[in-house]
Formats: C-alpha cells, structure tokens, sequence
C-alpha cells in the first residue's frame, strides 16, 4: 500500500509503521462493519426488594442453577437493596460470541455489583411472574447478562421455560459458546 502513495510525507508513512493500531483503525473505517445487536434501549430500574437472596431461594415459579447458587447468590448479602437506575439491553441479530458481543456495548457493561445486579434482576423477574410479557424475553430465547463476581465475569442467562412454567436462572464462564439470533443482551450502563 505504501508503495502505491507516492505523495505520502515520509513523516507520516513512518509513524503508521510504528503505530499499527492507528492504521487498523483508519483502514477498518473503510470496511463497513458487521454489528451484532441492534441500538441500545435504555430502561430505568426502581427496585425495592427486600432480600434479593430470599427472592431467588424462596419465589415459585423461578429455578436457580447450582452454579447460580454458588457463584452468585452465595455473594449476596442478605438485606433491603433501595435502587433506581438506567440499564440499557439490546437484541442479537446476528450469531455472537461472548466477546463479540461485549465490543458492541457500552465501556461499564459488566454488573460490577452482586447486590444490585440481584436486585435488577429479581425487579425484572417479579414484574414478569407466571411469563408474562416485558422486558425480559418470554420465549424461550436467553436474557444475557455479565456480571463480576470476585474479580471474574460470568455470564447470567435468564430464560422463560414454556414446558415448566418458570424462569431459570443459569450461570457460565465467559467465552463458552455463542449466542444466537433473537437472544436480548443486557448492559449496566445505557450509554
């Protein structure tokens, strides 16, 4: 390429050579991208749940899995959570990865808090009880979330089991697989 720009100053040919992420990112500007989610919906979040611990133990209705249970709900601390907040979701329209899907969010998209992700996610549940519509998605398809818990990120999907009448809760590593089409990718931020 450097050949073929003859009227290139030397100065700047130089400086692409010694800072390759700047000419990746003028050369990716010239390719149109592929996104993998649709924008960014905001959506405001007041919760007042009193034990978002109990929320998830004790709510008919709702299953947790193991890894939920250990990883997550084992961190919570056991007291009122008094929120209101703007996340943000989107939806896949395109196969994703776990890191596809994190280039195309906001910078803070990870929940960095137990607390107040449970407490998010038991408002958004207990306004859908027995699968009603919503926010979250009630047709089988994954409500994604990824959230920090001791320094690592997991992954939280929330699906509506039509068969079982209930929503479950499960917890994985980051980059275990790829998401599908119509899957809803939740952020903790919504800009």
């Amino acid at each position: 390429m450097f050949e073929n720009t003859p009227n290139m100053p030397p100065e700047l040919m130089q400086g692409w050579i010694d800072n390759p992420k700047a000419l990746k990112k003028i050369l990716s500007g010239l390719v149109p991208t592929e996104t993998h989610l649709t924008s960014l919906t905001s959506l405001s979040v007041a919760s007042n749940i009193a034990n978002p611990y109990d929320f998830f133990k004790t709510s008919e209705g709702l299953s947790t899995s193991l890894g939920f249970d250990l990883n997550l709900l084992s961190q919570a601390t056991r007291g009122r959570v008094l929120l209101k907040t703007i996340i943000g979701y989107a939806d896949l329209v395109q196969v994703a990865s776990d890191a596809e899907v994190g280039s195309e969010l906001p910078e803070d998209y990870v929940f960095e808090d137990v607390d107040t992700y449970l407490a998010h996610l038991a408002t958004l549940i207990r306004g859908q009880l027995d699968g009603k519509s919503g926010v979250l998605l009630n047709n089988a398809n994954a409500n994604i979330f990824y959230v920090r818990v001791n320094g690592e990120v997991f992954v939280v999907s929330i699906r509506w089991s039509i068969r079982e009448n209930m929503w479950q809760c499960r917890m994985s590593h980051l980059n275990t697989g790829v998401w599908g089409v119509g899957n809803r990718v939740f952020s903790a931020t919504a800009a």
